[in-house]
């Protein structure tokens, strides 16, 4: 929800800057099908999860082959900027599931990490930021959901501006010397 949020923000910061929608023909994206299976991968297992009770090694190991994968669009998607900045927070989230040995549980009060949280060695890692009561959906959030957030809004941004892709440079082409001027 939070991520959702954080584009939307993102596309009208960007149109208010002046930017329209025919930036977003603009945007090559390549291995976009990477995250349509992640996403297929998270559906099945909240649908089984909710459903039948799956084991956690199972569990963890779809939910760190979804992550890799996004991960890796990420990286495969580099010319886009700011793409580090949620593959970062994307690692984070991945980093903090391995060692927990669980997706992380949300802490009542941020802060305040619960007794299991305390046995995982990086337990910073996790949920331990609240979202206010007013919020729609308010859990507890991780610093890899803030980098993702703050790098989705900003990516949004910037492609609504036209700005999201670097610049390639290209190489000089050879010039023979009887065709130099």
């Amino acid at each position: 929800m939070l991520v959702l949020v954080c584009a939307v923000l993102g596309v009208i910061i960007g149109y208010i800057q002046g930017g329209n929608s025919n930036s977003f023909s603009l945007l090559y994206i390549k291995f976009g099908f990477l995250v349509v299976i992640a996403c297929c991968i998270q559906i099945v297992l909240c649908a089984i999860g909710f459903t039948f009770n799956l084991p956690a090694t199972v569990n963890n190991v779809a939910q760190a082959v979804s992550y890799l994968m996004v991960i890796g669009f990420m990286l495969l998607n580099r010319q886009i900027r700011f793409m580090g900045l949620i593959a970062t927070g994307l690692l984070l989230n991945l980093i903090a599931l391995i060692t927990d040995g669980s997706t992380p549980a949300a802490v009542a009060f941020a802060g305040t990490p619960t007794s299991s949280q305390t046995l995982a060695p990086l337990w910073f890692l996790g949920d331990v930021f609240s979202l206010p009561q007013a919020y729609p959906g308010a859990t507890g959030i991780s610093l890899g959901d803030i980098l993702v957030a703050i790098g989705i809004l900003i990516v949004s941004r910037d492609i609504v501006l036209a700005r999201a892709v670097r610049p390639q440079v290209s190489r000089v082409r050879y010039e023979p010397k009887h065709l130099a001027r």
